[in-house]
């Protein structure tokens, strides 16, 4: 049986901050609760690198497994991670120019696309002549745009 005053602060505070809940079985109400608001407040607006290091590696892997179904000599891990790696470099200016200006105008949208196409581009040509795949850059450039396409959203959302 829980003490009532124990009660009433919880009914306070998940009245008056939204429906945040705290921890009364752990025996401390106001500190517990002060962490969880100000760990809140500080992951507010903020993406964690574990989404970016997770889509980095599912397209790292993706494309690894794609390279190695469409060429005939194989490609090695790291030679994807190196190429996808350094072709991203276009869109680290992309969010440097994120801090200047609103990329979900039409002039950010448009950045945006000419980022993206660099990207997928150099990096499809990287792919094509790494592995001498004559003439099937736009079947490499595709794959690699819609990887390319994902961090872009980060970089713009």
């Amino acid at each position: 049986m829980t003490p009532p005053e124990i009660t009433i602060a919880s009914r306070a505070l998940n009245s008056s901050r939204g429906n945040v809940w705290c921890s009364i079985g752990r025996g401390v109400v106001g500190g517990e609760c002060a962490r969880e608001r100000e760990r809140g407040v500080q992951q507010s607006g903020k993406l964690h690198f574990g989404y970016i290091y997770g889509i980095g590696l599912v397209g790292c892997v993706a494309m690894y497994c794609l390279l190695n179904l469409m060429s005939m000599t194989g490609v090695s891990v790291g030679v994807t991670i190196s190429v996808l790696g350094y072709c991203l470099l276009p869109m680290v200016i992309l969010s440097f120019a994120a801090v200047l200006l609103s990329l979900t105008g039409v002039i950010g949208i448009a950045l945006t696309c000419v980022t993206v196409a660099w990207c997928s581009l150099s990096a499809s040509k990287l792919f094509v002549s790494a592995l001498a795949m004559d003439s099937q850059q736009p079947l490499v450039a595709y794959p690699c745009a819609l990887v390319y396409g994902v961090f872009a959203l980060i970089t713009v959302f």
